[in-house]
C-alpha cells in the first residue's frame, strides 16, 4: 500500500507543473522561433556543440585506451591504435551541420 502511495505522489508531482503551465496560457514575452534561434547563433552554439563533440569522443577515446591498457599492461602500438580506431567517425552520422542549416535557413526566409 506504501508503494502505491508513493506512485501516486510521484506522478502527482510530475504532472502537476506541466498543467499549471497549460493553463497559464501563452505570455505575450515568450520568444517567437527566430528569436531564440538568434540567440544561439549569437552565442556561437553551433561551434560550442562542435566542439562539446569533440571532447566527448577525445574522452571516450582516452578512456577506452586507458581501460585497454588495464586490461593489456604491455599493449603493442599497434593494438592501441586498432582501439584509437574505434572512435574514429564515431559522431559522423549525426547530421548536425544538416540541423543547423535547416534551422536558420528557415529563420532566414520569414
Amino acid at each position: 500500500m506504501h508503494k502505491l502511495t508513493a506512485v501516486l505522489v510521484v506522478v502527482v508531482a510530475l504532472t502537476l507543473p506541466a498543467t499549471l503551465i497549460a493553463q497559464a496560457g501563452e505570455s505575450p514575452n515568450v520568444p517567437d522561433r527566430t528569436d531564440v534561434l538568434k540567440l544561439l547563433e549569437l552565442m556561437h552554439a553551433r561551434i560550442q556543440m562542435k566542439q562539446t563533440i569533440d571532447g566527448v569522443t577525445k574522452q571516450m577515446r582516452l578512456g577506452a585506451e586507458a581501460g585497454f591498457k588495464l586490461k593489456v599492461p604491455n599493449a603493442t602500438p599497434e593494438q592501441l591504435a586498432k582501439v584509437d580506431k574505434l572512435f574514429n567517425g564515431i559522431f559522423d552520422d549525426l547530421p548536425l551541420e544538416r540541423w543547423w542549416t535547416q534551422s536558420f535557413r528557415s529563420t532566414k526566409s520569414t
